[in-house]
């Protein structure tokens, strides 16, 4: 039988408006066009017959929880050590995220464009494989890492979960806790459901209660002080298949040396300087120490490319979809980079002085030791960005945004950052010497021994910041206003 009306009506009571989220959901808990873990069905396939291009960030799985070793693909499946409770290899992935991070570079939701989801709550998913490459389990575990209303729906997705297998029969029981477990509020879940159909085994599980250490009340103050989501709460689903493979050992042969192959605009741009490549998609395309200087690639589609090591002096991508690349140690000198989305890219160590960077989004992107001196990064927004020990020497940052961006020890000299905003920003130990700060909005930044000899900072607002053995020799401070009681010297 399925789940007993009394648990439902507990996993509802919990999960609240989970129900209303999957009403509006295509069948299969996925939203129509999107790729999902069922479109690795049937199972039984070997991983040369899986789909690549729909997913990515393919890791080792650990059995449910986060990734490990990350893999090119399902190829590397071996890599992955088989669990014991399967003795399979899991390979965790998530759903192609090409979307999500359009939005999040523009300051949107990422999950109401995309995110590893079913029925729209999110999921970490993996496939088994076994040792000859056949993938024959699914795994799909509601994601602990959401906010805590989110994660208190997650039980929920129990009745979810089953009722996507129409033709099976749960068994479904109810466990006691164990020594260590206790009732989160009044209730305490428990729940283990399992049917067997012909060529496969399905196992649900469902648990919403408090293990050991986990309090409604912090037990170190007196009084009742309430504490936030400390709870556990989570679904789990795994469908194993166990009918024969069709033709294994043939089919296991035949892919034995089974690699990717590249595509053909890939083998282009590994060694094409000069070249017109307005429009290119080269979505995560393997360009490492690829030669691109003074190529056109206005619009290109890079999102999470590889291209560290990449010479692209002089080379102009306006417009490009860069998140999530890897540009690490990458020429980008003299690069036209204006309007680019660069959310979560990597730079460390790239040198892209001098180039343009203007309206860029580039949302914690990672700029650790990155030359920009001289770079245009006017309106550019690095909210939340590292880039410590960046060397931004001349740069023109007029009006860029550094919401809560890290630049711990970053060199700012003769920078021209008027307007800048660095409410909330580290600059410990930065150096700002000469700088042109007119009017830039440094709320609640961490200014602690940066270095401000001779800046302007006529207008500036400073309210909230730590101060801390800040210099300010011969700086300009007419109208600027600093934490009550604090005088510049």
């Amino acid at each position: 039988m399925r789940l007993s009306a009394a648990v439902f009506a507990a996993l509802l009571a919990v999960g609240g408006a989970c129900v209303a989220v999957a009403q509006v959901t295509a069948p299969g808990g996925v939203a129509p066009g999107k790729p999902s873990i069922w479109d690795l069905r049937p199972l039984g396939r070997h991983f040369a017959e899986l789909p690549y291009a729909q997913f990515t960030d393919f890791a080792c799985g650990t059995n449910g929880g986060p990734p490990s070793q990350a893999i090119a693909g399902w190829h590397e499946y071996a890599r992955c050590g088989a669990e014991k409770e399967t003795g399979l290899h899991e390979v965790h992935f998530r759903y192609d995220d090409e979307d999500e991070y359009w939005a999040l570079a523009n300051n949107l939701r990422g999950q109401v464009f995309g995110g590893t989801m079913v029925f729209s709550h999110p999921v970490v998913v993996s496939a088994l494989f076994t040792d000859d490459g056949f993938v024959t389990g699914l795994r799909i575990v509601t994601d602990p890492r959401t906010d805590t209303e989110t994660r208190r729906r997650s039980v929920a997705m129990l009745s979810f979960f089953l009722s996507l297998y129409a033709d099976a029969a749960f068994q479904c029981e109810s466990l006691p806790p164990t020594a260590d477990e206790t009732a989160a509020g009044p209730r305490f879940i428990k729940e283990r459901c399992r049917a067997e159909t012909p060529g496969r085994t399905l196992v649900g599980e469902g648990n919403y209660y408090r293990k050991a250490g986990q309090f409604a009340f912090d037990p170190r103050v007196q009084g009742e002080v309430p504490l936030e989501g400390q709870f556990w709460s989570e679904t789990r689903l795994l469908e194993r298949m166990t009918a024969e493979i069709v033709n294994r050992a043939a089919t296991a042969a035949r892919y034995q040396d089974w690699q990717p192959p590249p595509s053909a605009p890939a083998l282009k741009a590994r060694d094409c300087p000069g070249c017109d490549l307005t429009g290119i998609d080269l979505k995560r395309a393997d360009l490492r120490n690829a030669n691109l200087a003074g190529a056109n690639l206005t619009d290109a589609n890079l999102h999470d490319a590889i291209l560290a090591g990449a010479k692209l002096q002089g080379a102009i991508l306006t417009g490009a979809n860069l998140n999530k690349a890897d540009l690490r140690r990458a020429d980008l000198s003299n690069a036209q980079l204006g309007g680019i989305m660069a959310y979560e890219a990597r730079l460390d160590g790239a040198n892209a002085a001098g180039a343009d960077f203007t309206l860029a989004a580039m949302g914690k992107a990672y700029l650790l030791t990155t030359n920009l001196s001289g770079a245009n990064l006017t309106q550019t927004d690095l909210g939340e960005a590292r880039l410590g020990n960046a060397n931004l020497r001349g740069a023109t940052l007029y009006n860029t945004w550094f919401y809560r961006a890290r630049l711990e020890r970053a060199d700012l000299t003769n920078a021209l950052a008027e307007k800048v905003v660095l409410y909330g920003a580290l600059l410990n130990g930065a150096d700002l010497t000469g700088a042109d700060l007119r009017g830039a909005e440094m709320e609640d930044a961490d200014l602690q021994r940066a270095n401000f000899a001779g800046a302007d900072l006529r207008g500036a607002l400073l309210t909230g910041t730590k101060l801390l053995d800040a210099r300010f020799d011969g700086a300009k401070t007419d109208g600027a206003k600093f934490p009550a009681g604090f005088t510049p010297r």
